[in-house]
C-alpha cells in the first residue's frame, strides 16, 4: 500500500496549488463592444454606451457595459416591434467542456422583481453551425426559464459540456414583442466568460478502457493519461505512461497538466484476481435434482467474473429462470483474469400423474345431485370449489368441473368433467284474475318450461297460457317439463252468480225527442248505457231519444254484474228540407221553392201563395219575400221550416265593334254599353278577361266575344259578339335536323311574298346553325278588301358531333411490343394505326406514337381524337443500368415486391404501373449515400423513369409473386 500513500500525500501537497481552467473568450464591454457583434431592426439595436440610458450604465464590472435602446431615446415606435441581436465571434469548446457566465438586468415594464411577462423579453441562444440555425437556451418570458424581469445585475452559471468539441456563437436576443412606445433602455449585459474545463483521464492498455481494469496476479497492464505535461505519478513516475504489476487490488492517481492549460488530477483502481475461480452453484429444482414438466428451474453459480452454461437441453443463463422438458445434465464455466473452471450437475424431469373423472349423471334436473370422482395415478385429488372428491354438488347451471390430481413428486395433472344441468320448471300458475262471475274468463299462466300439458274440467290443453270460462268452482292441473324435468301444478278457480235483473220503458212509444222514464230492478247498483255514448246511473232516468234506441242497464250486486235491455221506440218526426232555385233573384224572376221530408204541407207568406197545400210552390215577389212550410208525416208528427227569397233589377247589354272583318292576329276594339244604370264588366278568356268597357283584341281566328255586366244592385246580364278574321294560309317543307357544322335549306310556299327572320325575301334560304335554332318566316296574303301578313316557324335541330376517346391498355412498352387501344364514345370506329376499324385496334410499337381514331354516331355525326404511347429500350432482367455515366443500378428484378435502386450522381427516379400511373418518386443523393429501397408493390411490371438535367429514360421492372 505505499504507492497508495505516496499519492495521498503528493496530493496533500499539491492541495494549496492554483488549478487554472483555460479562459477561450472574455469579453467585459471595457471600453467598446469588443469582439461581440450588434445588429438591430425596427429601430433598436445594442450600444457600448447608450445616451440616454435611465440607469447607472457603468456596468457590472470597471468600463462600460452592453444596453439595448430604441432610436431617439425611445423603446418602441408605437406600431412595430423594435429587437436587437449581440453575438459573440466564434469560441472553441475543449474535450472536457467548459462554463459560460454572464451578468444582466432588465430595464422594461416588466421590472418588478422575478416577474415574468411576455413582451420586452431577453432571450440566451446559442449556435454550433455558424449561425444557420439558433437553438434558445434561457429567456425571460419562460420559454425555456432561466432568466427573469429585475432591476439589479443577475450572475448566470451555465454548462456548456454538451459543445465539447465544437466551435460555437452565443448571442443575446432581444425584442419587445408588442412595439408599444416607452422610454425604457430594454437589456444590460456585461462580464461575458467562456472557460473551458480541467480534467485529464487515466486509460488502461490493452483494451484502451477507462473503467476498473481486471487482471491476475503476476501480469501486468499498461496505465497511460490524456495529459499534456508535468506528469506525476502516485508511483512516483513522471512519464505520460507507466507498467504496473500489482498482486492485490490497487489505486493508481496522476496529477498533470490538461489540454485546457489548467494541472488537476485523477484515479483509476486496478483489480487483481489472485487465482483460478472456485464455482458454487445454487439449484432451485424439487429434492435438488428433479423438476415437474413445465415448472421453472433457476441455476445460479457464484465466484467468478463471467458464466457460461452448456446443455443438450434448452439455453441457461446464470440466475435467469427456465422451464426444462426433457432429463439432462448441465455445465457451468465460471472464469476471471487468471483463467477458467468449471462445474456440472443434471436435473430430472419427473412424470406427470394420469387423470380421468367419472360423473354420476353428466345431464341432471336442477336441484338433484352429481356425483364427481377422479381417477388415475395420482395420490391426491383437489376439485374446483374445494369439493372432495367422490362427493355429491348440487349444480344449479351447467358448468365445465375441474379435478387436479397431484404425484407423489408434487407434479400435477387436470382433466374436465362437464356437467349439463336442465332448469326444472318450479314457476307457480299465476290466474288473471283470481276469481270470476259465471260467464267471465280468466287467463292461467305459468312460465320456466319448454311443455305445457294442462288438465281442465273440459278436456286438456298445451301452451304457457290458457283462457277459462267455468261455470262454477273448478281444479286445473298444470304438468310442464324441460327434457326430462317435470313438475306437476294444481289450481282452484271461484265462480260467483249473477244477480236477476228486470227494465221496462213508460211509455213503450214516443214521437223522437219527447219525454219517457226508464226503470230497472232486482240489484243494488245501476248503470244505462244507450246509443251514441249515453250513460247515466240510477234506478229511474228520464231519457228524450230522437230514435228509436236500445237501452242496456248494468245492474251490480256488490260483486258480479248482470246486463238487461229495453227498447224505447220512437215515431219519427218529418225532416223538413227547403230548397230554392235561388234565393236572391232578379226583377221578374220565378223562385221554385221546394219542400221535402213530410206527407202533408201548408205554406204561409204576407201575400197569398199559389198552391199553399203542395210540396212545391213557383212565386216572382216583387219585394224580398219570407216563405214557411209546416209538414206532418203519416204518424201524425210534424216540423217546419222557411227561407227568404230577395228581389232585383237587371242591366241591359249592347257591344259595339270597330270593324267588322280583321287579319289574323290585327287589332279591333269592341266597346259595350249598358242601360239601367253603369256597370262593371267582365269579358271572356278570348278578350282577355278584361274589366274595361272596351277591349282591343288580336284574334287569329274567327272568334266570337263575351261580355258580363254586373249592375249596382248585383244583377248581371251577358251578350255576345262574333267577329271574323281573314286567315291566308301556308306551308315550309325542309328538313329539321343536320350535325354541327352542316347546311339546311328552307323553303315556303302558298303565299304572295316571303321575308326569313325579318331581312332575307326569298321563299327559300341555307343555314349552318351551331345549335338548335328558331327560323320565322313572314308571308303576305290579299283578300277582299283585305292585305294579311302571317307568319310560320321552323325548329332546326343540331346533333352534338360524339365525344370520341380512345386509351391504351398500356401507355407505355418496351420497343417492338405490342398494345391494345380502345376507343368509345361512336357507334363504328376507324384507327389511323394499318387502317384497323371496331373499337379495338392491337398496335406494335418501335418509337414513340400518336394515334388518331375517327368514329361515327347514330346520328351519321363524325368526330376524332388521338392517343400516346410512349416505348422504351428495356434491359435485362438481372440488373438494369441507365448509363456508365450515372452507373444506375436495380437489383433484384424480377423481385418478389422489393428491390433496390442505386446510383453514383444525383438523379430523380420516378416509379409507374405499365397503365402509366405515377406511384412514386425517389430522389438519390449524398444524404442516402445515392440509394433507396422501393417495398410493397405487387404483381405485375412497372416502369423506372431516369430524369437527369432534362434527360429521361425508362426501364421496365418485373414483379414476379
Amino acid at each position: 500500500m505505499k504507492s497508495i500513500r505516496t499519492f495521498i500525500v503528493l496530493a496533500t501537497l499539491l492541495s494549496g496549488f492554483s488549478a487554472k481552467s483555460q479562459i477561450v473568450y472574455s469579453n467585459n464591454f471595457a471600453t467598446s463592444l469588443g469582439t461581440a457583434t450588434a445588429s438591430g431592426g425596427s429601430s433598436g439595436n445594442w450600444l457600448w454606451n447608450s445616451t440616454c440610458a435611465q440607469v447607472n450604465t457603468l456596468g457590472h464590472s470597471t468600463g462600460g457595459v452592453a444596453t439595448f435602446s430604441g432610436s431617439s431615446c425611445q423603446f418602441g415606435n408605437g406600431s412595430n416591434t423594435v429587437s436587437g441581436d449581440l453575438t459573440t465571434a466564434p469560441i472553441t469548446i475543449g474535450a472536457s467542456g467548459a462554463v459560460l457566465t454572464f451578468n444582466y438586468f432588465l430595464n422594461t415594464e416588466c421590472q418588478s422583481a422575478g416577474f415574468t411577462c411576455t413582451y420586452d423579453v431577453l432571450t440566451l441562444q446559442i449556435s454550433s453551425n455558424g449561425g444557420t440555425t439558433w437553438t434558445n437556451i434561457m429567456a425571460s418570458n419562460g420559454t425555456p426559464p432561466g432568466l427573469v424581469h429585475t432591476s439589479s445585475w443577475q450572475p448566470i452559471i451555465y454548462s456548456l459540456n454538451t459543445y465539447s468539441n465544437q466551435t460555437v456563437l452565443i448571442r443575446f436576443n432581444f425584442n419587445s414583442i408588442d412595439g408599444i412606445g416607452n422610454a425604457y433602455d430594454g437589456a444590460y449585459v456585461d462580464d461575458i466568460i467562456v472557460t473551458n474545463n480541467c480534467f485529464v483521464s487515466l486509460t488502461s492498455l490493452p483494451g484502451n478502457s477507462t473503467v476498473t481494469p481486471v487482471i491476475c496476479a503476476g501480469q501486468s497492464l499498461t496505465l497511460t493519461t490524456n495529459a499534456v505535461s508535468n506528469y506525476s505519478w502516485s508511483s512516483g513516475a513522471t512519464t505520460q505512461s507507466i507498467v504496473v504489476s500489482p498482486t492485490v487490488n490497487t489505486q493508481y492517481g496522476i496529477v498533470a497538466t490538461s489540454s485546457a492549460n489548467c494541472s488537476t488530477s485523477n484515479t483509476l483502481n486496478v483489480i487483481v484476481n489472485p487465482a483460478l475461480p472456485t464455482l458454487t452453484v445454487v439449484n432451485t429444482a424439487s429434492l435438488g435434482s428433479g423438476s415437474c414438466p413445465n415448472s421453472t428451474v433457476m441455476l445460479t453459480a457464484s465466484g467468478s467474473n463471467t458464466y457460461t452454461w452448456v446443455t443438450t437441453s434448452l439455453p441457461v443463463t446464470n440466475g435467469v429462470a427456465f422451464s426444462p422438458t426433457t432429463t439432462a445434465g448441465y455445465t457451468v464455466t465460471g472464469g476471471n483474469a487468471c483463467g477458467t473452471s468449471s462445474a456440472a450437475l443434471s436435473i430430472s424431469i419427473h412424470p406427470v400423474p394420469t387423470v380421468s373423472v367419472i360423473v354420476s349423471q353428466p345431464t341432471v334436473c336442477s336441484g338433484n345431485p352429481v356425483t364427481l370422482t377422479g381417477l388415475g395415478s395420482a395420490i391426491s385429488y383437489t376439485w374446483n370449489g374445494n369439493v372432495a372428491n367422490g362427493s355429491n354438488i348440487f349444480p344449479s347451471a351447467t358448468q365445465n368441473h375441474t379435478v387436479v390430481g397431484s404425484s407423489a413428486l408434487g407434479c400435477t395433472a387436470s382433466a374436465i368433467a362437464p356437467v349439463t344441468v336442465v332448469t326444472t320448471p318450479i314457476a307457480p300458475i299465476v290466474p288473471s284474475p283470481p276469481l270470476i262471475c259465471i260467464g267471465s274468463s280468466a287467463t292461467l299462466s305459468s312460465s320456466g318450461a319448454n311443455v305445457y300439458n294442462w288438465t281442465t274440467p273440459s278436456g286438456t290443453l298445451s301452451g304457457s297460457q290458457i283462457v277459462v270460462s267455468p261455470l262454477a268452482n273448478a281444479v286445473y292441473t298444470l304438468t310442464k317439463s324441460n327434457a326430462n324435468c317435470v313438475n306437476t301444478q294444481t289450481l282452484t278457480l271461484f265462480v260467483n252468480l249473477l244477480p236477476t235483473v228486470f227494465a221496462i220503458t213508460s211509455p213503450t212509444i214516443i214521437c223522437a225527442s219527447t219525454a219517457a222514464t226508464l226503470n230497472a230492478g232486482g240489484a243494488l247498483t245501476y248503470t244505462w248505457t244507450g246509443a251514441s255514448g249515453y250513460t247515466v246511473s240510477g234506478s229511474s232516468p228520464i231519457v228524450s231519444p230522437s230514435v228509436t234506441t236500445l237501452y242496456t242497464v248494468a245492474a251490480s250486486d256488490g260483486t258480479c254484474i248482470n246486463t238487461t235491455t229495453v227498447l224505447l221506440t220512437t215515431k219519427p218526426n218529418p225532416t223538413i228540407s227547403v230548397a230554392a232555385s235561388s234565393t236572391n233573384i232578379c226583377q221578374g224572376d220565378v223562385a221554385n221553392i221546394t219542400a221535402s221530408g213530410a206527407v202533408s204541407y201548408s205554406w204561409t207568406a204576407p201575400a197569398v201563395v199559389t198552391n199553399s197545400n203542395s210540396a212545391s210552390i213557383s212565386e216572382s215577389p216583387l219585394v224580398p219575400t219570407l216563405y214557411q212550410v209546416i209538414g206532418s208525416n203519416s204518424v201524425n208528427c210534424t216540423s217546419s221550416n222557411q227561407v227568404v227569397i230577395l228581389v232585383r233589377s237587371n242591366p241591359t247589354l249592347t257591344i259595339l265593334p270597330s270593324r267588322s272583318i280583321v287579319c289574323a292576329g290585327g287589332p279591333a276594339n269592341l266597346t259595350v254599353t249598358a242601360v239601367g244604370g253603369p256597370c262593371t264588366y267582365q269579358w271572356d278568356s278570348n278578350a282577355g278577361v278584361a274589366t274595361s268597357s272596351m277591349v282591343t283584341v288580336n284574334p287569329l281566328t274567327s272568334t266570337s266575344y263575351s261580355v258580363v255586366g254586373l249592375a249596382a244592385n248585383g244583377c248581371t246580364a251577358s251578350v255576345n259578339f262574333p267577329l271574323t278574321v281573314f286567315l291566308p294560309t301556308f306551308a315550309v317543307n325542309s328538313p329539321t335536323s343536320s350535325c354541327l357544322g352542316g347546311t339546311v335549306t328552307l323553303i315556303a310556299s302558298g303565299a304572295t311574298t316571303y321575308t326569313w327572320n325579318g331581312n332575307q325575301p326569298f321563299s327559300q334560304i341555307s343555314v349552318s346553325p351551331s345549335s338548335p335554332t328558331v327560323y320565322v318566316v313572314a308571308a303576305t296574303s290579299t283578300t277582299v278588301g283585305a292585305i294579311c301578313v302571317s307568319t310560320n316557324t321552323v325548329v332546326v335541330n343540331i346533333y352534338n358531333n360524339p365525344t370520341i376517346t380512345a386509351v391504351a391498355t398500356r401507355t407505355q412498352v418496351c420497343r417492338t411490343e405490342t398494345t391494345s387501344l380502345v376507343a368509345g364514345g361512336g357507334s363504328t370506329y376507324t384507327w389511323s394505326a394499318a387502317s384497323q376499324t371496331g373499337s379495338v385496334a392491337v398496335v406494335q410499337l418501335f418509337n414513340n406514337s400518336t394515334f388518331t381514331v375517327t368514329g361515327t354516331d347514330n346520328n351519321g355525326c363524325v368526330n376524332s381524337t388521338t392517343v400516346l404511347v410512349r416505348t422504351s429500350t428495356c434491359f435485362g432482367l438481372d440488373e438494369l443500368t441507365l448509363a456508365n455515366r450515372i452507373d444506375l443500378k436495380v437489383y433484384p428484378n424480377p423481385n418478389s415486391g422489393v428491390f433496390t435502386i442505386s446510383a453514383r450522381e444525383t438523379v430523380s427516379v420516378v416509379l409507374e404501373n405499365e397503365l402509366g400511373q405515377f406511384l412514386g418518386e425517389y430522389a438519390l443523393n449524398n444524404f442516402n449515400n445515392y440509394q433507396t429501397s422501393v417495398k410493397g408493390l405487387s404483381q405485375g411490371i412497372y416502369f423506372l423513369t431516369v430524369i437527369q438535367n432534362n434527360e429521361r429514360s425508362s426501364q421496365k421492372i418485373v414483379v414476379s409473386n
